[in-house]
């Protein structure tokens, strides 16, 4: 058997936690039964990938290999976990040239289907060496999932193949941090208490109106692209898993930059995306690092300034504190 390495999440001293360590079944990948890897196929769609027996491992005897050369995603899928709510590393080693990969995990609804993902993040991958990737996300709530890594492929860039080794999830419990805020731009929701509003819509709704969401950037889900103009993100109070929050295909018309640690404001409806609270798609970053950013400025001259709105469909004289619909684009005026 091989060994598997455990790590330590260092946590602040606000927040208590009980080291549990890994909870994968043949993470090492060194047991298969005619042919299959134990362990390592889902009940639902998360397995995509035809896994293939390796002996080219980064430790003991055996790795699982991923052909690629195609122009889909194919996932490396566990088989069903329930989680308890806490805080969750996820970490393996991957070896290939030219790969994109991305570790991560998906829901399982009550009727076997699954949720969204969550990655954390792309890694690039070489030939020649083993490269460590790892993801560090939070559970608020019991949750079913697939932990998976996905081989991206598409039409512009085929999938490299790619071998995986020492899948590793660690978990402790922790003491998530304490609900804060009201939503407004005055006093915004921290991520906990964005995560709980948005956990009490139905499953698939969003909130009717709009509100803010103030954290620090924990990770950078899905980078910023440039054709969409639109970024995905994690903020938490203190900038670590613990507490995370998804914010969702945030637009913005130009690269934010963000990085992780940055503190951020986000503008934007609450949605519960089949037991994933997040923003929906299509908000907006009011703030990063307390400078307004992103924002279109309110022209002076009248003749510049057609129709004006408020988010209710109220038509205004003026432009009002706070976010408008000028010109159909939606404007936040200090």
């Amino acid at each position: 058997m091989k060994k598997i390495l455990l790590s330590l999440i260092t946590l602040f001293a606000a927040t208590t936690s009980a080291f549990a360590g890994d909870i994968i079944t043949n993470g090492g990948f060194e047991s298969w039964t005619d042919g299959a890897c134990d362990g390592w196929k889902s009940t639902t769609t998360a397995s995509s990938a035809t896994l293939i027996q390796s002996e080219e491992a980064h430790s003991g005897t055996y790795a699982v290999q991923i052909n690629g050369g195609l122009t889909s995603n194919k996932r490396l899928g566990s088989q069903e976990y329930t989680l308890q709510p806490g805080l969750y590393k996820m970490k393996a080693y991957v070896k290939g040239a030219d790969a994109k990969v991305a570790l991560g995990y998906v829901n399982v609804k009550d009727n076997g289907a699954v949720g969204s993902y969550s990655y954390g993040g792309e890694f690039e991958t070489t030939g020649e060496e083993w490269t460590e990737v790892t993801y560090d996300f939070s559970i608020t709530t019991e949750t079913k999932v697939n932990f998976v890594l996905n081989n991206k492929g598409s039409k512009s860039q085929k999938s490299g193949t790619i071998l995986i080794d020492d899948f590793s999830v660690d978990f402790s419990e922790v003491v998530a941090p304490n609900p804060e805020g009201e939503g407004t731009l005055e006093n915004p929701y921290n991520s906990v208490a964005a995560a709980n509003e948005a956990a009490k819509l139905a499953s698939g709704a969003s909130s009717e109106s709009e509100v803010y969401v103030k954290g620090k950037v924990a990770s950078i889900t899905t980078a910023y692209s440039s054709s969409y103009k639109n970024i995905s993100f994690t903020v938490s109070p203190d900038g670590t898993a613990n507490g995370a929050f998804l914010c969702f295909r945030v637009s913005s018309e130009e690269d934010p930059n963000l990085k992780v640690g940055d503190e951020v404001v986000v503008c934007g409806k609450l949605m519960n995306y089949s037991g994933t609270p997040e923003t929906a798609a299509g908000g907006t970053i009011y703030s990063i690092n307390g400078t307004t950013t992103g924002i279109s400025t309110v022209a002076t001259s009248a003749n510049k300034i057609q129709t004006i709105y408020s988010l209710d469909g109220r038509r205004l004289a003026k432009p009002e504190r706070g976010v408008n619909i000028i010109n159909g684009k939606k404007v936040i005026v200090l």
